[in-house]
């Protein structure tokens, strides 16, 4: 069985052995196709704007590189309520810990990583032995995007909670109520 290398859609990739020894600069903007990549890939309208800085600190003691940084983007998404288009910026940070020496194949899943205290960077492989700082803004937008994007004025017409007006009223006294009426209707 052999296994597909999948491409990111937004990759800028960047080896291990090329960083200098202090701080290592990147600015990354996503061209109009991996836009459009990353649009499809996270059921996105559209994709208008998305750059990153991002600064590679080389291992100082031990095999652990350091990547943090920021980003911004514009997106369009769907609103949950009435499919109208509902525009966002989202602007984040992140931080993520890379082990030299580990690689995903042998990767210890199973076991923790203690870093120092207060550290609260999950360790990660180097997949392939290459950092993807695309990917890495890529995976910080996904986690970013509202799950449930609503258009400013968008409502559930006719649509209530156990507390709403429109309740029968044995179920606004007693939620359980309707459960004690099937109860009664079938013998267990």
């Amino acid at each position: 069985m052999t296994s597909e290398l999948l491409i990111p859609e937004f990759s800028r990739p960047v080896s291990p052995d090329t960083l200098t020894n202090q701080d290592n600069l990147f600015k990354i903007e996503a061209s109009p196709e991996e836009k459009s990549a990353l649009a499809k890939r996270f059921d996105l309208l559209s994709l208008e704007v998305l750059r990153a800085t991002i600064h590679v600190f080389p291992p100082e003691e031990g095999p652990l590189i350091r990547l943090k940084g920021d980003y911004t983007a514009e997106v369009t998404q769907s609103c949950v309520v009435t499919l109208e288009p509902v525009k966002s910026r989202l602007e984040g940070t992140f931080e993520r810990l890379y082990d030299l020496e580990v690689g995903e194949e042998n990767f210890p899943a199973d076991e923790d990583i203690i870093l120092g205290p207060g550290d609260e960077v999950s360790v990660d492989p180097l997949v392939g032995g290459i950092l993807d700082l695309g990917e890495v803004v890529a995976e910080q937008l996904g986690l970013d995007l509202n799950p449930f994007p609503r258009a400013e004025k968008a409502t559930f017409d006719g649509f209530s909670t156990l507390s709403g007006s429109s309740l029968p009223p044995r179920l606004k006294d007693n939620p359980f109520a309707a459960l004690e009426e099937l109860k009664g209707k079938f013998k267990l």
